[in-house]
């Protein structure tokens, strides 16, 4: 359980942090007792983000407005957009494993009881499509037999615990990746 809400804690944590240091380079100046947070981004980078606060192009809203109501893999495509590189698509790797651990800490931070009927897959049974949607990713608990309901007894296993951290550390490689930077000193890129 808590692999999960960590992972998800590093997701946020990584993006936010990106854009609190660029914010915090403009607004600094530099000297040797002061240093710049992300010496290697390109000066073209760095400036697209102060220009999509203080004068956004096209009528869009100021940045920060943007990222206001986002949610996390929102924040990635925001700034994607915003230096000029493609956003990922929701429904392909590696956002769509990212949107599936964020739905298990939903599930885990945002628990509302409900009764769950057996049977398989009916018009209200939302625990059925959790559950399809979680299929062959991980190993689930083994010391739960099937006859548990999926979550939280099978659910929650080591194999899901790897399983997020492995998906949210390989969405930030690729999001370094796309950007052609490292910004997580754990996380080198690829190449």
């Amino acid at each position: 359980m808590n692999s999960v809400i960590s992972a998800v804690c590093f997701l946020e944590s990584t993006v936010n942090s990106l854009f609190w240091d660029i914010w915090d380079d403009i607004d600094r100046s530099e000297s040797e007792d002061d240093p710049i947070h992300y010496p290697d981004m390109p000066e073209g980078e760095r400036q697209a983000v102060a220009d999509a606060e203080q004068s956004p192009p096209n009528g869009q809203k100021k940045l920060s407005n943007r990222l206001e109501n986002a949610g996390i893999l929102g924040k990635y495509n925001i700034y994607l957009d915003v230096v000029g590189h493609d956003e990922f698509e929701k429904d392909e790797t590696p956002a769509e494993p990212v949107a599936r651990v964020l739905d298990i800490r939903n599930e885990l931070v945002h628990f509302e009881p409900r009764w769950i009927e057996g049977g398989g897959k009916t018009e209200t049974n939302n625990e059925y499509d959790f559950e399809e949607s979680l299929q062959d990713r991980f190993d689930l608990n083994p010391l739960m037999a099937s006859g548990n309901a999926f979550f939280p007894s099978q659910c929650m296993s080591y194999g899901c615990a790897e399983w997020a951290i492995r998906v949210s550390r390989g969405f930030v490689r690729q999001f370094s990746t796309r950007i052609d930077r490292q910004i997580h000193p754990e996380l080198p890129l690829p190449y």
